[in-house]
């Protein structure tokens, strides 16, 4: 942020504020000041990415979470709060307004194209066309002033041609040069003034500085680096390219018609999520920084601390002109220990400094709490809770089994016994919905369907109980998806006609890859894509064909034959009793997560990884165990992990 009122202050005064900025990024207190020496000196410290330094133009302030900044109608938004008019089009992602002659307050209640026309009954109206009356620019169409009460287009307006619009700091935006000179008759538009040199110019505080034809002067300003530099004139190479560029956000085909009260802003620019177009409008954003928001003088010989620090705008339009967008998410965990009710997990995708960023912020829940963090979750610390063993656990007493009865391991329902679900019965056994009896599941070849379920380690497809990864190429399969084929013998299958058809699955050349886009992912059938680690670096994602999917799929197979509860399915507890088998379904589930997590176990973050991949670490450790046959004291089952993901459904149709 800019310190306006200690820029002012010092503008005219002989000595320039100090901008002692340092590194590390901080957490904490971002800016303290001091007089000591009869100086003003501003002690800053840029926070860390994702956190800002709101200071108001105070003497002191501390890092905080972004705040949301409300947007305009037609403006980008996630939630219905981003919006003044409290309505996001979640499909579109952009701010609603009023349509046209609905009722309005002011301007800001209407849609792009649109004005608050200021009548008994203020209704939207379409925007004013170029050469037509105006009270208010907002009235007009959005390449246009309200110029001597006419709608005038932008840089349109001829040598000699009288203005009234002037901006700060001297910028005629009616006149051809962005330039008018002021006369007895008012403004007359005219050739633009030029600095004395390309480069910034130091001056001495508070002299002035004048153009190049010596005809006109602005006055000496200070820089960040405690020196005084000559500011930009309206006939600088930047201004006159910032005109020229102007012409490139006119509203036509592919650019966007902004809203009138926020014409050129990024936030509308950005929610096209077209990085030809954005980059154009961030070249022009760069100029317009460099002259409208004084960062010529302010960025000259300034650190980049001091420029992060006072100018984060500027800086973000010049990393986005250098770096592909969008970014990937910033992740921050914050052990805070706290419990339940409080909010532990929040995610905040919003504009901050004209940069696009997706803020996530999680906090440390005391003990017997854990975060179910979600990518799209704004989640609660939750209370951890004893889940009761399924038929065919491992037990001590029987107090600890759904059914109450415990002889070594948890007993169920036998065959012909009432049950109520499959949590009743013994393994290999299904609560028979016609009847409400425990009967067999159906076995290898069998018919299956609804209250025909298979054996919790077999596939019910095409309505037979099959092996998975049994189907040939070409052979029809109903349990497909986009992403796999569990009864595929090659684990992949395509949509053809309507149906899956197993096929030769894709896979990479390569086995962990970084990438900043969709092209530089190189697998067969264009499989993988470009996904954000939680390290803010993006990987190609894995395909069925590599290493970790076939790894999966061996091990699996060494499973199939074992009863489990239906209820239970497959998971630890029910192979703990036979330790290589165990070590088996640790081989396939460690696999098959990171086939579907790949760019999300790279460089793990400790506890922010944990809230998000929590099983596949508790199962690698499992797997580590059991390998060195190191004794369990607790069984696997018996407390609800933190963030328990099921990646695997096996469909019973």
């Amino acid at each position: 942020m800019i310190f306006f009122l200690s820029l002012l202050s010092t503008a005219l005064s002989n000595t320039c504020p100090v901008h002692d900025c340092s590194l590390p990024e901080t957490l904490g207190q971002c800016l303290s000041y001091s007089n000591s020496t009869g100086i003003d000196t501003y002690n800053e410290n840029p926070c860390q990415a994702g956190y800002y330094c709101y200071t108001n133009e105070t003497t002191s302030a501390f890092c905080f979470p972004p705040k949301p900044n409300t947007r305009y109608p037609g403006e980008i938004c996630f939630s219905n709060t981003d919006c003044i008019s409290k309505n996001c089009n979640l499909t579109s992602n952009s701010c609603t307004g009023n349509v046209e002659n609905a009722a309005c307050l002011s301007s800001a209640d209407c849609n792009p194209g649109l004005y608050c026309i200021n009548q008994t009954n203020p209704v939207c109206k379409p925007q004013v066309a170029i050469g037509n009356k105006c009270n208010i620019t907002e009235e007009c169409y959005n390449f246009a002033n309200c110029d001597n009460n006419i709608c005038v287009e932008y840089f349109s307006l001829l040598e000699g041609n009288v203005t009234t619009v002037i901006l700060p700091p001297n910028f005629a935006p009616s006149c051809y040069s962005g330039y008018a000179n002021s006369t007895s008759n008012g403004f007359l538009c005219t050739d633009a003034p030029y600095n004395v040199s390309t480069t910034p110019v130091s001056c001495e505080m508070p002299s002035k500085c004048w153009d190049r034809k010596n005809q006109t002067y602005k006055n000496c300003q200070c820089g960040l680096d405690g020196n005084g530099y000559c500011p930009l004139f309206e006939g600088s190479n930047q201004v006159q390219s910032m005109i020229s560029q102007w012409q490139w956000l006119i509203p036509g085909p592919g650019v966007p018609t902004c809203h009138t009260l926020h014409r050129f802003a990024y936030e509308c620019y950005v929610g096209l999520y077209n990085e030809t177009l954005l980059t154009m409008y961030l070249k022009w954003a760069e100029n317009v920084n460099l002259y409208f928001h004084n960062t010529w003088v302010l960025s000259a010989n300034a650190t980049s601390c001091q420029e992060e620090f006072n100018i984060p705008y500027y800086v973000n339009v010049e990393l986005q002109l250098k770096t592909t967008l969008p970014t990937c998410p910033i992740y921050y965990y914050t052990a805070e220990n706290i419990s339940e009710s409080y909010q532990c997990y929040y995610n905040n995708t919003n504009v901050f400094h004209s940069d696009l960023v997706s803020v996530i912020n999680a906090y440390g829940c005391s003990e017997g709490y854990y975060c179910p963090g979600g990518q799209n979750d704004n989640v609660n610390c939750t209370a951890i809770v004893t889940k009761a063993l399924y038929p065919g656990q491992h037990c001590n007493t029987s107090a600890q089994c759904l059914s109450g009865s415990c002889k070594t391991v948890c007993l169920g329902k036998k065959v012909n016994e009432a049950c109520k679900n499959n949590a009743d019965c013994n393994p290999g056994l299904f609560c028979n919905t016609t009847n409400m009896t425990c009967k067999p599941v159906m076995t290898l070849g069998s018919i299956c369907g609804i209250n025909a379920p298979c054996s919790a380690t077999l596939i019910c497809d095409n309505f037979k109980c099959i092996k998975p990864f049994s189907l040939q190429i070409n052979s029809v399969t109903t349990t497909g998806n986009s992403q796999y084929a569990l009864a595929c013998n090659s684990g992949y299958a395509e949509m053809i006609g309507g149906n899956y058809i197993c096929a030769t699955a894709p896979m990479n050349p390569y086995t962990i890859k970084t990438c900043l886009g969709e092209n530089d992912c190189k697998s067969t059938l264009d499989y993988s894509s470009c996904q954000c680690g939680f390290n803010g670096i993006r990987y190609c994602s894995s395909a069925p064909g590599d290493v970790y999917f076939v790894n999966a799929k061996k091990a699996y197979l060494n499973l199939v034959g074992k009863e489990c509860n239906l209820a239970m399915g497959v998971s630890p507890g029910c192979f703990e009793s036979d330790m290589k088998v165990l070590l088996q379904y640790y081989y396939y589930y460690t696999n098959f997560t990171y086939f579907q997590m790949l760019p999300w176990l790279q460089d793990p973050l400790g506890p922010i990884t944990s809230m998000y991949t929590a099983d596949y670490w508790t199962s690698y450790k499992e797997m580590l165990r059991v390998q060195n046959n190191i004794p369990h004291s607790k069984s696997f089952g018996s407390i609800v992990s933190m963030g328990i993901i099921l990646f695997i459904a096996f469909i019973s149709l």
